[in-house]
């Protein structure tokens, strides 16, 4: 109305357009918003429901961990390669088809592949050692057929899955398209809540079958690793945000609080490594004050 004042009757003007244009719009922003709200809601549901799921395989980690006594394993020198024939992702192993092939010809069958490593046909997937006299050629290839490759990676029995979804979902929050970091520390929180489990227990190497002196070993990924696994795109992507990088640094506080043994010199390594890689990219003193702040607590 304000645009109408002092118009003559017969002259033309152009208020209906600029409210019809701005009532437009404010309609798109409004949109836009609640998109992002939307948005944002779903991801939040997904992070917990990739967290829910993570941590029940984790759990069942842990267990099978803490049930295995600490085993220091020396390399052989009769030991015989077992080679993959299959190119694809490690997803399970049948235990009890290797019991019977290799239990009266075999001391110890360790496998070296972790699961959900890609393979190929030229991946070294276990080694064993065999008893004094046997030979075990002509099983060879049965002994591969026990070890299960498939084309995608599953859930329940590879953690790191979990760990992946979640890392791309804070890896998505954080790029231009989105802008969302706060979902990216929501979902920082929670993968360092679930590192937190891992970092209880120092073990690395599982018996999975003991039986007439033959013995089937798993090694697992130790802490250190899955650190490195976990969090290297985000500090390569976010070095420059500094809400991010405090979130990483508080989130490798809980896992230090909650670490045992060598676990904890990890985590304060990495720690040292992060904030160190972030540093150059913060000039602002407020900035660097807010790290600081959180990294400190590793230097004591």
């Amino acid at each position: 109305m304000l645009l109408l004042q002092g118009v003559g009757q017969d002259e033309k003007v152009i208020a209906g357009f600029i409210g019809v244009a701005y009532a437009i719009v404010s309609i798109v922003y409004f949109t836009i918003f609640v998109q992002n709200v939307i948005s944002s809601m779903q991801s939040i549901n997904l992070i917990r429901k990739i967290y829910e799921e993570t941590k029940d395989v984790i759990k069942k980690e842990i267990t099978g961990r803490k049930n295995t006594p600490a085993i220091k394993y020396t390399k052989q020198e009769k030991e015989i390669k077992v080679i993959s024939n299959k190119n694809g992702y490690f997803s399970a192993i049948d235990y009890k088809y290797l019991k019977k092939l290799l239990r009266r010809k075999a001391d110890l069958f360790i496998i070296d592949s972790k699961i959900g490593d890609y393979l190929n046909k030229k991946t070294q997937i276990a080694h064993i050692i065999v008893k004094e006299g046997h030979d075990i050629t002509d099983i060879m290839n049965d002994i591969k057929e026990a070890f299960i490759v498939m084309d995608n990676k599953l859930y329940f029995n590879d953690y790191r899955h979990g760990l992946t979804k979640l890392v791309e979902i804070a890896l998505r929050a954080i790029s231009p398209a989105v802008n969302d970091p706060n979902t990216s520390i929501h979902a920082i929180r929670k993968i360092s809540v679930l590192l937190s489990y891992l970092a209880r227990s120092e073990h690395i190497h599982t018996v999975k079958v003991s039986e007439d002196n033959f013995e089937i070993l798993y090694i697992e990924n130790n802490l250190s690793e899955d650190l490195y696994f976990t969090f290297h795109q985000i500090v390569h992507y976010a070095k420059e945000d500094v809400s991010v990088m405090r979130a990483l640094l508080e989130g490798l506080w809980l896992i230090e609080q909650n670490a045992v043994g060598k676990n904890r010199e990890f985590v304060i390594e990495y720690a040292k490594e992060i904030y160190t890689k972030s540093l150059p990219s913060h000039n602002n003193k407020m900035d660097v004050a807010y790290l600081e702040d959180i990294y400190k607590k590793f230097c004591k």
